[in-house]
């Protein structure tokens, strides 16, 4: 055997053994974090269309005061508090409850002949 091949077999023993340690550290290191889920996403699950939007205007609103609520809320769902889908009115509700006046924009409409008009339009009919 020459020198050569000597110093690519200890090379090669040398790599083998970094890659085996590193396998080992990987085994034997700290166990995976869980990953806390969004509260948000988890609130989200359980809230329908109209309740989704009113989430969405509160948090632009009122941002800080709205993630708490979120918070709170999600972390009921998880402990099992929370089992129904949380309505519109029911999370609209609960803002005002607790002293967030959430802004909603609101329109009346009327419905004539099957066509749709705004209380505006019906006004100026007449």
């Amino acid at each position: 055997m020459s020198e050569d091949d000597i110093e690519l077999n200890l090379l090669r023993m040398k790599r083998l053994r970094q890659l085996q340690e590193k396998a080992r550290s990987k085994e034997t290191g700290p166990p995976p974090e869980k990953v806390e889920e969004d509260p948000r996403r988890t609130l989200s699950k359980l809230l329908d269309g109209k309740a989704a939007e009113i989430l969405e205007v509160a948090s632009y609103q009122f941002p800080s005061e709205t993630e708490a609520v979120v918070k709170m809320l999600a972390n009921l769902a998880k402990r099992g508090a929370i089992k129904e889908t949380i309505d519109g009115p029911t999370l609209y509700h609960l803002f005002l409850r607790i002293g967030i006046p959430v802004k909603l924009k609101t329109r009346i409409v009327y419905y004539e002949d099957g066509k749709v008009k705004s209380l505006e339009e019906k006004l100026k009919e007449r």
